[in-house]
């Protein structure tokens, strides 16, 4: 697991905004009322980020976020089935967080100080967040959270129009208002895009180097070396590599029976990888096998992958694997000991795990002659 925690990540942010500001001030001027409430936009945006994206773990075998597209639903679901406590807590959070943001970008943007010209942008801000969501996997994706975001920029642009109404009977209050307001003929969404776009080039590749340290390449110093450091002084026999899977067979001759292990890897970036799981047995006849599932969830549309691994005293050429909705014939590979994988492209239906518990697995030789009898189902 990669963790990432948000001080860093937010002190950078603050960083690359005071360097965006100070330069702004040193090209046009600057009026320190409207720096003090973009000071205030800041602090409130450093707060969303920490809410919405930290602590931000990334478990590289289980990489997956979730999605509703919706409306109303997650909410439907909330009220249903958990408690009104967490109900309440989820629902209002996502409404008031956003009502500074009725209050603050309306004062300091006069382009947002009409309703509609203010609410399509925040649905902007709201659905970006959302996206980026996507990207990372961190958090799950959901439109009712952009319907709540826009609810309590709607509450808080309410108050903003108090406050306008108020102010406009003094003088000092409308020359404040004034002072606040950047009258920019400028797109305020593309003007954000600097400070945004200047933490993201900063954050993100340290980040992924984060996740480059953490994961293994598929050369001899990454899969290979991390497999036989399980048990020193053992040696790579096989491998086999199916979609997303990579199973490494290992061989330790010193044993007594001799030890044979299958270790699992998922591929979680390009050419990168992650241990998922690791089995052995002990060589304790000349043809035995064993078979293995790996790691699947059928609501992510994942399917499992089946290997097979063993040893091949009996000299068979071919395997053929059957359950339901499975019946393939694979080559074996040369040598006394083998692992093979395939997808199982099975369908969801009621019963799915009973279906995995078992599999058909058969031997033949070069001519299509039956070995299956000479082949022992390792416990």
């Amino acid at each position: 697991m990669v963790s990432f925690q948000a001080t860093p990540v937010l002190m950078v942010a603050a960083a690359v905004w005071a360097t965006w500001r100070m330069a702004i001030w040193r090209r046009r001027g600057g009026d320190l009322i409207r720096e003090l409430g973009m000071a205030a936009l800041l602090a409130w945006i450093l707060v969303v980020v920490s809410l919405t994206f930290f602590p931000f773990r990334i478990i590289l075998y289980d990489w997956y976020g979730s999605a509703n597209f919706i409306p109303f639903a997650s909410i439907a679901q909330l009220i249903s089935e958990t408690v009104p406590e967490i109900a309440v807590r989820n629902i209002l959070g996502n409404i008031v967080l956003f009502v500074p943001f009725g209050l603050l970008l309306p004062l300091l943007f006069a382009r947002m100080q009409t309703f509609w010209s203010f609410i399509w942008r925040i649905v902007v801000i709201s659905v970006g967040i959302e996206m980026l969501q996507v990207f990372t996997r961190a958090r799950a994706v959901d439109v009712d959270d952009v319907i709540l975001n826009a609810l309590g920029a709607a509450a808080g642009f309410g108050l903003f129009s108090i406050l306008r109404h108020l102010t406009a009977r003094s003088d000092r209050g409308m020359e404040l208002r004034e002072r606040m307001a950047a009258k920019s003929e400028r797109e305020p969404l593309l003007t954000a895009l600097i400070p945004v776009l200047g933490t993201l080039a900063i954050v993100v590749p340290l980040m992924l180097a984060s996740i480059n340290a953490e994961t293994l390449s598929s050369g001899a110093d990454g899969v290979l070396a991390d497999a036989t450091s399980i048990w020193p002084g053992s040696s790579v026999t096989g491998s086999a590599e199916v979609n997303e899977f990579l199973f490494v067979l290992l061989h330790e001759g010193t044993f007594d029976p001799e030890l044979l292990a299958l270790v699992e890897y998922e591929r979680v970036l390009p050419g990168r990888y992650t241990r998922t799981s690791w089995g052995d047995m002990p060589v304790e006849a000349d043809s035995q096998f064993r078979w293995h599932l790996s790691a699947f969830n059928t609501d992510r549309n994942e399917l499992p992958v089946v290997a097979v691994w063993g040893s091949n005293g009996a000299g068979a050429a071919m395997i053929q694997i059957r359950n339901v909705g499975l019946d393939q014939r694979l080559e074996l590979p040369e040598g006394r000991f083998f692992v093979v994988a395939i997808p199982y492209d099975v369908e969801k239906h009621q019963g799915l795990n009973d279906v995995l518990q078992d599999f058909d697995i058969m031997f033949f030789d070069d001519a299509g002659g039956d070995l299956t009898g000479e082949f022992e189902w390792a416990q």
